[in-house]
C-alpha cells in the first residue's frame, strides 16, 4: 500500500514539473514574440507577426516613432518644466489630455524639477497609436512620458501620462 501510494506521488511531482515546464516555455514565446534583431535599437513592438490584429487595433505592429511623437513628447517636457505659471498652463493644455494637464497644475512649483531636458526625447515603445518616450533631465533624473495618437492635437499626439524613469 505504501509503494502505491508513493509511486503516485512520484507520478503526481513529475506531473507538475512537466506542466510547468511546458508553461514557462509557452509564457517566454509569447513575451518575446519578436526576435531582437528584427526589432530597431531600443524599441520594444507589442505586435505578434503573423497575428491578424483587427484594424484600429492599439497592437498593430509601428517600428519607428510616428511623425510629430517625439515634438509633442519635447514640447510636453518643456511645458512641464517652464517656470511661468500662466504660460505653463496654456502651454500644458496643449500638449497634454486636459486630465493631465489639470493634475500636473496642481503640482507645487518645487515638487517640478529645475532643470531642462538632456537631449532629444528616446523612443522606448511604439505601436500604431501609443508611444512611449523616456526624457533625460540636466539634473540627472529621468521622465517617462506615454503618449496618445489625436489628430486634432498641434503634433497629431498628446501627452497622457508621465512618471519618473
Amino acid at each position: 500500500m505504501i509503494l502505491l501510494l508513493a509511486g503516485v506521488l512520484a507520478m503526481a511531482a513529475l506531473l507538475t514539473v512537466w506542466m510547468l515546464h511546458a508553461n514557462n516555455r509557452t509564457s517566454s514565446a509569447v513575451d518575446d514574440p519578436v526576435p531582437a534583431a528584427s526589432t530597431p535599437s531600443g524599441i520594444r513592438s507589442s505586435a505578434v507577426p503573423g497575428s491578424s490584429t483587427p484594424p484600429g487595433s492599439d497592437d498593430a505592429k509601428a517600428t519607428s516613432a510616428p511623425a510629430g511623437s517625439q515634438s509633442a513628447a519635447s514640447d510636453f517636457v518643456a511645458a512641464w518644466l517652464e517656470p511661468d505659471t500662466d504660460a505653463r498652463k496654456q502651454a500644458l493644455q496643449g500638449t497634454a489630455v486636459p486630465g493631465l494637464a489639470e493634475q500636473l497644475m496642481m503640482t507645487a512649483r518645487e515638487n517640478v524639477p529645475d532643470a531642462k531636458p538632456a537631449g532629444p526625447p528616446v523612443l522606448e515603445h511604439v505601436s500604431t497609436y501609443s508611444a512611449e518616450y523616456t526624457q533625460r533631465l540636466t539634473d540627472g533624473t529621468a521622465i517617462r512620458i506615454y503618449l496618445a495618437a489625436d489628430p486634432q492635437a498641434e503634433h497629431g499626439w498628446v501627452a497622457t501620462s508621465v512618471e519618473q524613469a
